[in-house]
C-alpha cells in the first residue's frame, strides 16, 4: 500500500510540474509538452508496444560489456547455475542465473539455439545450444526458472556466459 502512495505522490508531482512548465509558456517546453500529449492520447496496439519494446532492447544492447567468469559475485545480483550438471538422463534444465528480462531469442551457427537476458543494468547472460526454449523476448524470467532444454546428447556443450556491464 506504501508503494501505491509513493506512486500516486509521483504522479502528482509530474501533472503539477507540467502545470507550471505549460504557464511559463516557453515555446521548447511547450513543443515537448504537446508531442508528449500526442503520445500519451495514442491508442497503441500490441505490436506497438513490441516495436518499443525492441527499440529498447536495442538500446540496452549498445552498452560496454567485459567478459566476468560463468558466475560472477555482485553486490547487489547473486548468480545460481545455469545448468544442473548432476542431471542423468538425455535432457538437463537450462535455469536462468538471475531475474531480468529475455532481449533475444535466436539461433546462430555460434550458438544453436539462444538465450539473452538482460540482469538490470548490472549483467547480461548468454545461454546457447538448447534443445527447446521456454521464453520469448522481452518476458519477466525469475532466478531459478526453468528457460530451456538442453540435449545431453547433443555433439555441441552447452554455452553459457556472464556479462558484467559497466
Amino acid at each position: 500500500m506504501e508503494k501505491l502512495f509513493k506512486q500516486i505522490g509521483i504522479c502528482i508531482i509530474i501533472l503539477l510540474t507540467v502545470m507550471v512548465l505549460r504557464d511559463l509558456n516557453i515555446s521548447t517546453v511547450n513543443r515537448f509538452l504537446e508531442i508528449g500529449s500526442q503520445q500519451i492520447s495514442r491508442d497503441y496496439t500490441l505490436d506497438d508496444m513490441m516495436v518499443f519494446g525492441a527499440r529498447a532492447v536495442e538500446t540496452v544492447r549498445g552498452a560496454q560489456a567485459v567478459m566476468v567468469s560463468g558466475v560472477a559475485p555482485s553486490r547487489e545480483i547473486r548468480f545460481g547455475e545455469p545448468i544442473d550438471v548432476m542431471a542423468s538422463g538425455p535432457v538437463s534444465q537450462v535455469f536462468a542465473v538471475s531475474g531480468g528480462t529475455v532481449i533475444a531469442v535466436g539461433e546462430n551457427e555460434e550458438r544453436g539455439k539462444y538465450i539473452r537476458i538482460a540482469h538490470g543494468r548490472e549483467a547480461e547472460s548468454v545461454y546457447g545450444n538448447c534443445k527447446v526454449i521456454f521464453v520469448r523476448p522481452l518476458e519477466r524470467v525469475r532466478k531459478g526458472q526453468v528457460i530451456a532444454e538442453f540435449d545431453n546428447d547433443n555433439e555441441r556443450d552447452f554455452y553459457h556466459t556472464l556479462l558484467h556491464l559497466r
